[in-house]
C-alpha cells in the first residue's frame, strides 16, 4: 500500500495447494462419523410432517 509516495505495507502471499485434499479428508471423516454405529438404530421420526389438527 502506497500513500504520499511512501510505502506503508509490504508483504508476500503464499497460496495453499492442499485445500482440495483437506476437503476430501474432511468429507471422508464426516461420512465415517455419520455411518458409525447406525446399523440397528431405529429411523428418526418425521417431525417435519404437519399434523392433521394443525392443517387448515
Amino acid at each position: 500500500m502506497i500513500a504520499d509516495n511512501k510505502e506503508l505495507i509490504t508483504g508476500e502471499l503464499e497460496l495453499r495447494n492442499d485445500i482440495s485434499k483437506k476437503l476430501q479428508e474432511r468429507r471422508k471423516y464426516q461420512r465415517q462419523r455419520t455411518h458409525r454405529n447406525t446399523r440397528y438404530r431405529e429411523p428418526k421420526s418425521n417431525n417435519k410432517k404437519k399434523r392433521e389438527e394443525m392443517v387448515g
